[in-house]
Parts: structure tokens; sequence; C-alpha cells
């Protein structure tokens, strides 16, 4: 089992060689710089030469911070269902423009949003059908959506109705 916090030693003739895979790496699937300057380090790449490639790879189109924040936010939100809040701070950590963020949040449409926190609340709220006492149920669901990243105060729109 290799550790992956330990570079690997590269030979000197492998330039080409690791240009290409990292290309293939971005071509699978959307990548941000961060992403690619920790699989470059896990590579054991330089320091002083993980920028200049970074920037090649931007060049050539294969890495799109703003194409990345876009897919990140649409498949978080439909694969995971994600709230915009969880989505906005995951984009923080990867060292995303705020401007970026907020375009790749724009793509979750409102109504599909709230559609999604009422069938994400409906299947808590069945979970949960043993409980007997409506604050305590209700407390959980709560804490279970805003956990999810959707925002408090719709949080507490939706169980209040119920």
């Amino acid at each position: 089992m290799r550790n992956y916090e330990t570079p690997m030693p590269l030979k000197k003739s492998s330039g080409k060689r690791l240009v290409d895979k990292i290309e293939r790496y971005c071509a699978f699937q959307e990548r941000c710089k961060q992403d690619v300057r920790i699989k470059l380090i896990q590579l054991g790449v330089a320091e002083s030469s993980i920028d200049s490639i970074i920037r090649q790879l931007d060049k050539k189109g294969f890495v799109n911070e703003a194409r990345y924040a876009k897919a990140f936010a649409r498949d978080k939100f439909n694969l995971h269902q994600w709230g915009r809040i969880k989505i906005e701070h995951a984009l923080q950590q990867k060292n995303i423009p705020q401007r970026l963020i907020d375009e790749g949040l724009a793509e979750i449409e409102d109504a599909e949003y709230r559609n999604v926190l009422q069938a994400v609340f409906g299947k808590k709220q069945k979970e949960l059908s043993e409980l007997k006492d409506d604050l305590i149920r209700n407390d959980r669901i709560a804490t279970y959506l805003i956990g999810k990243g959707f925002e408090p105060e719709l949080v507490w729109e939706v169980v209040n109705k119920r």
C-alpha cells in the first residue's frame, strides 16, 4: 500500500509523460487547480514546476475553475442533495474565488432547490416516524437538514408547515 503523503521520485525525462498523465487526470472529470496541485505533489513534482504545469493546463482548457464550480454545485446538489451552504463551504475549501462560487450556486434553480428540500424532509420524517414527540422529531429533522447545508430559515419554514 502506497502512502500518498510522500512524493514519488520523478525521472528528469518524464516531463512530457507527466503532463500527459495530468491531462488525462483532468479529462477524466472536472478538476480545480487545488486538486491538480495535490495530485502533482503526490507524484513528486517539484514545487517550482507545479505553477507552470497548472498554467499550461489552464491554457489548454483542462483546468477551468468556473466550469469546475458549476459542475461541483450541480453534482453535489443532484447526487448528494447538499444545500447551498455546504456546497459553498466545500468550494471555499478548494480555494475557488467567491465570484465563481456564486456562479456555480446560480446553477441551482430555486424551485428545484425547494423541491429537493421537501423531498429530503419527507424522507427524514418517515425515518423518524417512531418518535411521538413532535418537538424532538422536528428538531432532529431540522438539525439534519441544516447539516446537509440548507439555510436554517428555509428549513424551519418547511418543518413548521407540517
